[in-house]
């Protein structure tokens, strides 16, 4: 990885805007806003990340690329202002950018008079969504180059087709250089790159249960018990895009196929129909991490006659509803009975 550091001292009035693209900026295709402003309090949000191309009333129906570049170009009073008006669509941000390899990205900071800071800007390579999931089931059953930049005119460019980015200003202790990691964050702001992502896994828990008859080899004998035992595995593809933060229907709604979670997945076989909800907490609980699904299930049963037993010779077709829960939490709750 290679590093570029350096330091800018402020002191153009109350507040300066300074931005990190150039004049024109006809490529930038997202804006990242950074508030380093009241370093020493507590500020709810401190970044906010919109599309470039987005308006609102509160910019004058400009898009916010133009208006923070008119901001900044005028300078005065007119930069509390602008970032009044940020704060004002912090509901509007989304840490998630839609983006490939090449796209440019254009970050303001807001900054107090005489301010000395240092802003740096970090790529790191990430998997998809769905190699993630694989990963983390297959677990149960090297940096990317990026850089550090002065807070100067100039742009970020992507590096990486999918990326974790992080951009970050720090105010550097007393006594140190430029070049000396030791200093004391400001504002920070992570931002999921790529392009749309739909396929994930997901572990699947029928509420409603169907009875399945299988042979005991302990006793000899057919019993009869819920099925399935054990929680389902689904393959699932979402209308809208996995890793977003806001999600609206039908965006949420995803269909999969499912097969049993043990050593015969032919077992339990279905279908199913799911809804994710936005990525949001309740009662300490991340609701995007348990979805509420509908399958059709087919399940074998053995039987047994005279000529002996034979393994999943019937076949049921069953409706279910059920609970969709991410691979971490459920494999972790879940425990396979006793003599499987």
């Amino acid at each position: 990885m290679s590093h570029r550091s350096g330091l800018f001292v402020c002191a153009l009035g109350c507040l300066a805007l300074l931005v990190t693209a150039q004049p024109g900026m006809a490529g930038v295709s997202r804006v990242l806003v950074l508030d380093a402003t009241e370093a020493d309090k507590t500020v709810a949000n401190r970044s906010f990340s919109f599309e470039a191309t987005f308006k609102d009333s509160a910019f004058g129906m400009d898009t916010v690329l133009d208006f923070l570049q008119a901001a900044e170009k005028a300078g005065g009073s007119s930069v509390p202002k602008a970032l009044e008006k940020i704060r004002s669509q912090a509901g509007q941000s989304s840490t998630r950018w839609l983006s490939n390899k090449g796209d440019q990205l254009a970050i303001f900071v807001f900054i107090e008079e005489t301010a000395k800071v240092r802003l740096s800007v970090d790529e790191k390579a990430r998997d998809t969504q769905l190699s993630a999931d694989v990963a983390s089931l297959l677990k149960t059953i090297a940096k990317a180059p990026g850089g550090t930049i002065a807070i100067k005119e100039s742009n970020w460019t992507l590096t990486r087709k999918r990326a974790t980015l992080v951009a970050r200003v720090d105010r550097p202790q007393v006594g140190t250089d430029a070049g000396t990691e030791k200093a004391t964050p400001i504002a920070q702001a992570t931002i999921t790159t790529g392009p749309s992502e739909h396929w994930y896994l997901s572990t699947d828990v029928p509420i409603t249960s169907i009875k399945q008859v299988t042979y005991n080899d302990n006793s000899n004998a057919l019993e009869e018990r819920d099925k399935p035992n054990k929680f389902l595995i689904g393959i699932n593809f979402l209308v809208g895009d996995v890793l977003s933060d806001s999600r609206r229907f039908p965006s949420g709604l995803a269909v999969g196929m499912l097969v049993e979670g043990s050593n015969q997945p032919l077992r339990s076989l279905g279908i199913s129909l799911s809804y994710r909800a936005p990525s949001w907490s309740a009662l300490g609980i991340d609701l995007d991490s348990v979805s509420p699904f509908w399958a059709l299930t087919r399940v074998t049963n053995d039987t047994q006659d005279s000529d002996g037993v034979h393994r999943n010779a019937h076949t049921i077709y069953r409706g279910q509803f059920g609970l969709a829960l991410n691979l971490d939490k459920a494999l972790g709750w879940l425990k396979p009975p006793k003599g499987d």
